[in-house]
């Protein structure tokens, strides 16, 4: 073997052993080829990443994570609502009569929270009717503040309106507006 031989074999295997050395650190990844993608995180290769930076993906990142946890549906029946599950999962509560219509709900995954409104065209007296069967209790005096609500939640005080305390200890608002027929829910952070 010649000189030039001998020094590229030691030189290759000097090289592999510094690599195996710094795998497992920010410098070489794991695979031991080439530089570990955390280098580019921070900015050890391409562009230089500042603090600045840095700071505002961390803030966008906190700012939009819970924008996107909140969805909003229409329905246009009873039965579109129920096929999709919305009441099974707790989004809409057991009170839709069969004639509800124009159905929306909007529902927040992080905090449980939940909006929504329906028309029934036959009245709110189901509502009622349903309402006593759960226990719901009916409400004097204004409703409390519902949270910041979506955009569409009514502003106006019901005619009359009822509380519903679930198993784990959330109440459901139910807001009735006999003269429009349109019915209201809102569930809070407990």
């Amino acid at each position: 073997m010649s000189f030039t031989e001998r020094w590229r074999s030691t030189a290759t295997s000097n090289r592999q052993r510094a690599a195996e050395q710094r795998i497992g650190t920010d410098e070489v990844h794991a695979d031991g080829r080439g530089p570990s993608p955390l280098n580019a995180v921070y900015g050890r290769e391409g562009l230089p990443v500042t603090w600045t930076a840095r700071w505002v993906v961390v803030i966008s990142a906190v700012l939009c994570g819970g924008c996107l946890d909140e969805y909003e549906s229409r329905y246009s029946s009873v039965d579109e609502v129920i096929r999709s599950g919305a009441v099974a999962r707790g989004w809409v509560p057991d009170i839709l009569p069969k004639d509800a219509v124009d159905i929306r709900e909007v529902h927040n995954l992080d905090t449980y929270e939940t909006w929504g409104c329906f028309t029934t065209p036959g009245g709110v007296e189901q509502v009622r009717s349903r309402l006593r069967e759960l226990g719901a209790k009916r409400e004097s005096g204004p409703v409390p503040q519902e949270g910041r609500g979506p955009s569409w939640w009514p502003t106006a005080q019901p005619d009359e309106w009822h509380s519903v305390r679930e198993d784990g200890g959330r109440v459901v608002r139910i807001r009735l507006d006999v003269a429009t027929k349109q019915v209201c829910f809102s569930r809070g952070i407990a």
